[in-house]
């Protein structure tokens, strides 16, 4: 469709408090496992990204890794992890209890600006990675029906294209239904948040994405919501300015990666974070485990009483907020 180019509106930021973390090491966990999922699963990457599916060894290790590739190899790799790594944490932290603030301002916003009132809006949510550069977006399609909203202007979406050019999938069910499901998509932008702000940003393929995060270069620490209107669309915007301690704890966690991987876990250089020595000994203790055991350690640790469940077809949604 053709559409006319109209000066784009924002409406005033409002700040979103995320609250206190109420169990530091599991926090961490989330961003740790964050990294190891996108060094599995991110395309893009060329270590190890496709590169071990190539050669028939998809379950590699840490070990392996570090051996095969380049020298220093990760000090190319930071820049991307703070960028694509950071897509795999949002998706994780908006299905914590953590993320809950950030993820039911979405939901409402969404609500208000579409009309959907409730009783008759759906109850139980669950964020997925999306996009051709994940290959953890592979079958995305068949956990949703439609995709919301089902118009946008004159134009109808196109559910392959959506999923193919997106970052992240926000799926809404019906409690009672197995087939009531609707997939809201969005972006995520690690390093070049100003983009979302942009109206041609949205303008070709990214048309459907109706809600986006990012990181801004700015000073402050804060994380703020704001309703950005062009060319007749309202779009979710969130904006964690440079200082926000989501970002920073996620920069940090990659800072320690590198340091494992330039030094060797025997070498690597100590802290006095119980909390993040912890998880650095976890990961030098399955130094040469299978990486979908190590994933998996890492979900079950921080997975056990963090987290809201959506059912996806299984159990209704549960919010716990027990730390231990």
């Amino acid at each position: 469709m053709d559409r006319v180019n109209l000066p784009s509106v924002s409406t005033l930021a409002t700040p979103i408090n995320l609250g206190l973390i109420r169990n530091q090491k599991k926090y961490l966990a989330t961003h740790f496992y964050s990294v190891i999922q996108c060094l599995r699963f991110h395309i893009n990457l060329k270590y190890p990204g496709r590169y071990f599916d190539k050669l028939g060894k998809p379950d590699w290790t840490l070990a392996v890794l570090r051996g095969d590739a380049k020298q220093n190899f990760f000090s190319d790799l930071r820049d991307y992890l703070n960028n694509w790594g950071l897509q795999y944490f949002i998706v994780n932290f908006l299905n914590s209890e953590r993320g809950a603030p950030l993820a039911d301002d979405l939901i409402e916003r969404i609500k208000n600006i579409y009309n959907v009132e409730s009783p008759h809006w759906l109850t139980d949510r669950k964020f997925f990675m999306s996009g051709s550069d994940s290959a953890l977006s592979n079958g995305l399609g068949l956990r949703f029906g439609r995709v919301f909203p089902e118009k946008l202007l004159n134009e109808t979406p196109n559910k392959k294209k959506i999923i193919s050019h997106s970052d992240i999938c926000l799926v809404l069910s019906d409690p009672n239904s197995f087939t009531e499901r609707v997939g809201i998509f969005g972006e995520i932008e690690g390093v070049h948040g100003y983009k979302l702000s942009q109206a041609s940003y949205y303008d070709n393929s990214k048309y459907y994405s109706i809600f986006s995060i990012g990181v801004y270069t700015e000073k402050g620490s804060g994380l703020f919501a704001e309703n950005f209107t062009s060319n007749g669309v309202t779009r979710v915007v969130y904006k964690f300015q440079a200082d926000h301690h989501v970002v920073d704890d996620f920069q940090y966690v990659v800072s320690w990666f590198h340091n494992l991987f330039f030094h060797s876990p025997r070498e690597r250089t100590r802290n006095r974070d119980d909390d993040l020595n912890f998880l650095l000994n976890m990961l030098e203790d399955n130094w040469h485990t299978p990486i979908s055991q190590v994933l998996h350690m890492l979900q079950e640790f921080f997975d056990s009483d963090d987290t809201v469940n959506s059912f996806v077809g299984v159990s209704p949604i549960i919010t716990s907020i027990q730390a231990t």
